[in-house]
C-alpha cells in the first residue's frame, strides 16, 4: 500500500507503458490481498483506502484494461507481462441500485455545489465497475433528463423502457434481421440468461444469404450479429433479466435504488 500510494498517487496520470504495467501488476497483488484478507473478521481494510481511492484506482485499472485489450500489442507480450484480475474487481463492484441511489441524491441535492460532487461520484462508481462502464451513456442521458418532479426509481423504469427498445429496433435495422424472430431470440436469452450460440437459432434470424457465398460472408455476417447481441445483452440484462416479448419490453422491476 505505501507504495501504491507513494508511485501512484489519486488524481495523477499514468503516461508511460512501463509505469502502467507496473500499476497493473501492484493493483492486481493488493486485490489478491484483500481477496485473502477479507475472510478474516480483524481485517480493517477501510483504514487503508476509502471507498473514493478504491473506485478511483479501480476505475484507472478497468482503463488500463480496456487500453492494453483493444491495441495490437503481440500476443507474448501481454501474457507474459501483464495479467489483469478482473474476477476480483467483480468482488468490490457496484451495481445499478447503488447508483440510482447517488442518482436519487443528486436529484434531491439543493445546492449546485453538492450536485456536482454527487455527480463526481457517480462518475467514479461508474469507472470503478466493469459492466456500468457500458452503461454510462444510460446513465448520464437519464440524469439529464430529470426534472424537479422525476421520481428516480420509476422514471428510470420507463427510461430503460424505452432505450432498449430503441436499441433493439437499431439493431435489427443495421443488420437487417428478421424482426419478429430476432425479438424472439433475444427474450429467450434473457430469459436463459446468456446468448445461444450454438445450434441454428442465430441462422433464423439472419437476412437471406447465399450459404456458400465466396469469402464466406454468411459466417462474418453471423458472428458479427452475435458480437453485437452480446453486446446488447451486457448493456441491459442486468437492468431488464425479464427481458422482452413480441410486443415490446416486458414489465421491469422497479429498483429500489438503495446500496446494496
Amino acid at each position: 500500500m505505501d507504495e501504491l500510494l507513494k508511485i501512484y498517487p489519486i488524481g495523477e496520470r499514468i503516461l508511460s507503458e512501463k509505469a502502467q504495467k507496473k500499476f497493473i501488476w501492484l493493483w492486481g497483488a493488493i486485490l489478491k490481498l484483500r481477496n485473502i484478507l477479507s475472510a478474516f473478521d480483524r481485517f480493517q481494510q477501510d483504514s487503508l483506502l476509502t471507498e473514493r481511492d478504491v473506485q478511483d484506482y479501480c476505475s484507472i485499472y478497468n482503463t488500463l484494461h480496456e487500453k492494453w485489450r483493444s491495441e495490437e500489442h503481440e500476443k507474448e507480450d501481454i501474457n507474459d507481462d501483464v495479467e489483469f484480475e478482473m474476477e476480483l474487481i467483480s468482488n468490490i463492484e457496484v451495481n445499478i441500485d447503488y447508483i440510482l441511489n447517488l442518482v436519487s441524491k443528486y436529484h434531491d441535492a439543493h445546492t449546485s455545489d453538492r450536485q456536482v460532487e454527487i455527480k463526481n461520484d457517480i462518475e467514479r462508481a461508474i469507472g470503478a465497475s466493469p459492466k456500468m462502464r457500458s452503461k454510462k451513456d444510460l446513465i448520464e442521458d437519464f440524469i439529464a433528463s430529470l426534472t424537479p418532479q422525476s421520481n428516480v426509481g420509476l422514471d428510470w423504469n420507463a427510461f430503460v423502457h424505452e432505450r432498449i427498445r430503441t436499441e433493439l429496433d437499431n439493431l435489427i435495422n443495421d443488420e437487417k434481421l428478421k424482426p419478429e424472430p430476432a425479438k424472439r431470440f433475444v427474450n429467450d436469452c434473457f430469459h436463459e440468461g446468456y446468448v445461444e450460440t450454438s445450434g441454428t437459432a442465430v441462422a433464423g434470424i439472419l437476412p437471406p444469404m447465399p450459404r456458400f457465398q465466396k469469402g464466406g460472408n454468411r459466417d462474418q455476417k453471423k458472428q458479427d450479429v452475435i458480437d453485437r447481441l452480446r453486446g446488447f445483452f451486457n448493456r441491459f440484462y442486468d437492468i431488464c433479466p425479464e427481458g422482452i416479448d413480441e410486443g415490446g419490453i416486458q414489465e421491469m422491476r422497479a429498483p429500489s435504488a438503495k446500496p446494496v
